[in-house]
């Protein structure tokens, strides 16, 4: 892998939400695009060498990758240098995804495509997969905690279901909620909570975790 960078972690960022794979035929040459969502430099590795195996007599697998912690690579992998990573990585950054691994396996059918081809036919593998994937909004999610009687629950439920807010119910002598709600909502969280129970404590988020807040199609 080459083409190391480094870019600020964002606050969220979007992913995909199911692998996707496309071919293209470029001049006899045949374009196999993987996009998989990935969680470390060790997913990338293990996912590449799969591919590899599972096309072990292809010409070429070219690669790019994006983490959401800032790195970045991409490898040509014996294509001639910058026609092939740097243009798949190029359209990983257009898109905006993170968590994102493209590995595009190239059977090559005899005709010389020329660095200006191998640039477009690469950039358009994985443009065509990113139009036909779906994505994951992940942002940061705020947790609270409170306890209600369970002669609350019916209208605690309807409120919290009202505003969109996930929430989670454990059942004994009261009933324990754990409302989940988007960090950019914390106004609305702390008034609905207030509606809901007199206890101040209940308004404080006991934590804040990164999950999916939306599925979406390609915008690309």
């Amino acid at each position: 892998m080459s083409e190391l960078q480094h870019a600020p972690q964002p606050l969220s960022y979007r992913t995909l939400a199911a692998p996707v794979h496309v071919e293209l035929t470029e001049k006899r040459s045949r374009f196999l695009c993987s996009l998989i969502p990935v969680a470390s430099e060790s997913d990338v590795h293990t996912h590449v060498a799969e591919i590899r195996k599972q096309f072990w007599d292809a010409s070429h697998h070219c690669t790019a990758f994006r983490l959401k912690e800032g790195i970045e690579r991409s490898h040509d992998d014996g294509e001639p240098s910058g026609s092939a990573g740097i243009p798949m990585l190029h359209a990983l950054q257009q898109h905006q995804v993170q968590d994102v691994l493209a590995v595009v396996t190239r059977y090559f059918g005899g005709t010389l495509l020329g660095v200006g081809g191998l640039v477009r036919a690469y950039s358009r593998a994985v443009i065509h997969s990113l139009e036909r994937a779906q994505f994951l909004e992940i942002a940061p999610h705020d947790l609270y905690r409170f306890s209600i009687t369970y002669g609350q629950y019916d209208l605690a439920i309807h409120r919290c279901n009202q505003a969109g807010f996930d929430v989670e119910a454990t059942f004994a002598e009261h009933i324990t909620l754990t409302v989940i709600v988007p960090s950019t909502a914390r106004d609305e969280a702390r008034a609905l909570i207030a509606s809901i129970t007199h206890d101040d404590r209940a308004r404080v988020p006991i934590a804040t975790e990164m999950r999916p807040s939306a599925v979406q199609n390609s915008r690309f």
